[in-house]
């Protein structure tokens, strides 16, 4: 037992050790110098009125209580190294790019299955089309682009990933 032991770390040590490996004590060494014996009886007995039990689970719920909230903060740090493991992976691939006013670009076009877009369907459709010229910076990883009139309905603003 250590001196810096705190009131959860001790009873955490003593379920752990004398508990788990020998049951409840029949004579609690603190129950008798507050005055009072310990009966060890059922809930459903006639003799006691349920307060020893009403106690007992009341002990039993706030060590469950305790060790649940160890638990949940162990698997939160797991959870943190696997998203900081996930994230170093996918910097690797990340670029920072940067484009300047009048850069040509190619514009990256999702495929999707039996849309024929560009006058192309399937496995031959294109995955980027262009160049265009960028016309304006809209933010830092947004940029204008001037598009032909062709694709007038979408929008002209892009996001660079």
């Amino acid at each position: 037992m250590k001196d810096t032991w705190n009131k959860v770390e001790l009873a955490k040590a003593y379920y752990k050790c004398v508990v788990k490996l020998h049951g409840v004590p029949k004579d609690i060494e603190l129950l008798s110098a507050m005055g009072t014996t310990l009966k060890m009886s059922t809930a459903f007995h006639p003799a006691t009125d349920g307060k020893t039990e009403q106690i007992i689970q009341t002990l039993e719920d706030m060590l469950r209580a305790c060790e649940m909230v160890e638990q949940v903060h162990i698997i939160r740090q797991k959870m943190r190294a696997a998203q900081d493991r996930q994230k170093s992976y996918a910097d690797l691939k990340r670029s920072d790019m940067e484009f300047s006013v009048g850069d040509k670009v190619l514009l990256k076009v999702s495929p999707m299955k039996g849309v024929m877009r560009f006058r192309k369907r399937g496995k031959l459709s294109q995955k980027y089309i262009g160049p265009y010229e960028v016309t304006d910076r809209v933010g830092e990883e947004a940029y204008r682009l001037a598009l032909p009139p062709a694709l007038a309905r979408v929008h002209n603003v892009f996001h660079v990933s």
